[in-house]
């Protein structure tokens, strides 16, 4: 069973408009663009999975040109749209954070995060970072949106996520840590570790995998 603080999945890729695009075609549903995160270099899209889950479709923004820096999750290097993680809802993130290293999970440092909507609407909440991260993780990042209204609340609806499943060579120590996190979803043993979803949509039922991944 998906866990109940499930909050996002995060797909990236090169470019904002061919990842709408994509979706829309793979999924039947037009992403509302969500906008644009200043210092980070990248804007984005969703596409509601549920009352209080969203997918987020996350890409370089051109209107940040002097932005030269690491986007996160290495968009850069992307060349198509790929699932890329998942995101865990959490209140009092400095202290979760504290408690999980007590555990021996290492979830980096509490980050304020802002996104300047298309209406100029300027939105703010924190979220777990870590600046050594790679392309992909097992484990989510944690988000606490504070007042910010959800996005899913703004998000066209149609679309639901049926399951998330998490492949891994060693099930048992991930469960471990997802046990300490507070986190329950189904963790499978696999030669090499990757996320795989399904999503109800207008389309019908579309499975996605992530590329190999670091846990």
């Amino acid at each position: 069973m998906l866990n109940v603080n499930f909050d996002h999945l995060v797909f990236a890729g090169p470019d904002l408009e061919i990842g709408i695009a994509y979706f829309e075609k793979l999924l039947g549903v037009l992403a509302v663009r969500g906008g644009s995160h200043p210092g980070l270099g990248t804007r984005n899209a969703y596409i509601g999975l549920g009352p209080s889950s969203y997918l987020e479709i996350i890409a370089p923004d051109p209107e940040q040109p002097r932005f030269n820096g690491v986007r996160p999750f290495n968009i850069d290097r992307l060349c198509d749209v790929q699932l890329i993680t998942w995101v865990a809802r959490q209140d009092n993130l400095s202290e979760f954070v504290k408690k999980a290293s007590s555990e021996g999970i290492d979830l980096g440092v509490v980050v304020p995060v802002s996104r300047i909507t298309p209406n100029g609407e300027a939105l703010n909440w924190t979220l777990t970072f870590k600046p050594t991260m790679e392309l992909y993780r097992l484990i989510p990042f944690f988000i606490d949106w504070g007042t910010t209204p959800h996005p899913s609340k703004n998000c066209p609806a149609g679309v639901l996520i049926k399951s998330l499943v998490l492949t891994d060579p060693r099930p048992a120590d991930l469960r471990r840590k997802l046990e300490c996190l507070g986190l329950s979803t189904a963790v499978i043993e696999g030669a090499s570790s990757s996320i795989s979803v399904v999503i109800d949509s207008p389309n019908g039922e579309i499975e996605l995998t992530s590329l190999a991944i670091q846990s």
